[in-house]
């Protein structure tokens, strides 16, 4: 049996790939820098996990795989390719979806986690046992990847480094297309390209049709489709009623409507998410049936506006978001959810991307009523003492910044009000400054995890 290494095993791409090919068989083990809930989960599920640079388990391994952040010089990835084969993970991805008939791959700068998990669902629930690969942990798989009964695999299709385009791709869904990733691409037309360059190797491609650059890179394809609220779209949303941030949608597929259906999700983003999952459910060969139940039922994905803790004085939610776009969606359903006060917590992730868009940021985040900011995680990228949280905080005055998670968290619980809701923000680890704030405000508010 194939024994497999992998390298930053901990990122949510990772540790889904992981999942997928220990259920299918493959022996893996990883590595990480730090301890996480996603490595203690797939320590549970019997993939050992190690934290350290000791090469020993990568001597036990016949291949290696590595994530997007670990970088050439890294000492065990250089051992690695000194002495068997070595994959990116991008690499793995597209040689494993060949092993499929079928694949549907959910690209774009935003909302891919939500709308894998979706598309997941409404599979799942008409009848079939797919294979996935998401970015986020779901309910519905327990985990980030699945090994499906059937040949038909649903992946989230990351654009980072061109990673996305290793994959085999039958349906494409490109949800759209923003400034992000600059630091790999240079600039928004080296951002378009690698988009074009997915679309053009998808049999079938569905796109968001509001959307200006999707709809550039697509314009040539010759079996697009379109979702949106133009009268010519093949899917349409034909109204979205929201109360207090949640949507009741009506969609119309092809000409055929469907009943209205209310979303668990909160967010006018999360109707058209829903739209494009329903969408390409039907174009995938699922019955409208099991679209409507599945998005009814739908409750999200990890770290998408959780919930993580509540009580009669305040709600602590944890969220990805961590471009501007996402972030302004993010805080809009928030302030239409009757909170007293929304307070955003935000952690800038990468050096790159706070520099490139301070003011972006800063703009977005004038939609809560208070901002806290904690340092720049520079993640892959090397420190950059020139970009700070105050490289943000110059455009937007009154927030507050704060030296570690540990004052972040004290300003946030502070002054908390009756009614608040606290938004821990971000693509790292910032959901532990908001289980510094729980335990500061169980002691003063007799705080209670939601079970």
């Amino acid at each position: 049996m194939q024994k497999v290494h992998m390298l930053g095993i901990g990122g949510a791409g990772m540790a889904g790939l992981a999942q997928l090919l220990h259920q299918k068989g493959v022996r893996i083990s990883g590595s990480d820098r730090e301890k996480s809930t996603t490595a203690q989960r797939l320590t549970e599920q019997g993939i050992p996990v190690f934290f350290d640079d000791d090469p020993t388990p990568l001597w036990e391994a016949d291949q290696c795989i590595y994530s997007a952040a670990i970088e050439k010089s890294h000492p065990l990835r250089r051992k690695a390719e000194a002495r068997m084969p070595t994959l990116s993970r991008g690499e793995a991805m597209g040689l494993l979806s060949r092993s499929y008939s079928t694949v549907a791959a959910v690209a774009g700068t935003h909302g891919k986690t939500t709308v894998t998990g979706m598309l997941t669902q409404i599979v799942q629930q008409s009848g079939n046992d797919p294979s996935v690969l998401i970015g986020g942990h779901l309910p519905s798989i327990d985990g980030n990847g699945h090994h499906g009964r059937t040949d038909l695999l649903i992946c989230e299709a990351c654009e980072f480094a061109g990673s996305f385009l290793h994959l085999k791709r039958n349906l494409g869904i490109l949800l759209n297309v923003d400034n992000d990733h600059l630091e790999c691409y240079g600039s928004m037309e080296g951002l378009k390209n690698a988009f074009q360059q997915f679309t053009d190797g998808c049999d079938r491609i569905l796109v968001y049709s509001e959307n200006e650059a999707a709809m550039e890179v697509t314009a040539h394809h010759p079996h697009r489709f379109t979702y949106g609220q133009q009268p010519t779209d093949h899917f349409r949303l034909l109204s979205a009623d929201g109360q207090n941030g949640f949507y009741t949608v009506t969609l119309q597929c092809q000409g055929q409507s469907f009943s209205p259906i209310r979303l668990c999700v909160p967010g006018f983003h999360n109707a058209l998410n829903a739209l494009a999952a329903a969408g390409a459910a039907l174009l995938l060969g699922c019955k409208p049936e099991s679209v409507s139940s599945a998005l009814a039922s739908f409750s999200g994905v990890k770290r998408r506006f959780e919930i993580r803790y509540r009580d009669e004085q305040v709600v602590w939610a944890d969220d990805y978001a961590h471009h501007p776009q996402e972030i302004a969606a993010v805080l809009t359903a928030a302030k239409q959810m009757g909170f007293s006060r929304v307070t955003a917590l935000f952690q800038p992730f990468t050096y790159s991307r706070t520099k490139l868009l301070a003011k972006e940021f800063a703009h977005a985040l004038r939609f809560a009523d208070q901002v806290i900011l904690t340092p720049v995680m520079g993640g892959r990228e090397p420190y950059d003492p020139d970009v700070t949280a105050q490289t943000i905080s110059r455009y937007l005055p009154n927030a507050q910044v704060g030296k570690d998670f540990s004052q972040c968290a004290e300003l946030a619980a502070t002054a908390v009000q009756k009614g608040e809701l606290i938004l821990t923000m971000g693509c790292g680890n910032v959901y532990r400054c908001g289980e510094m704030i729980e335990l500061l405000l169980k002691d003063r508010y007799d705080f209670h995890k939601i079970t």
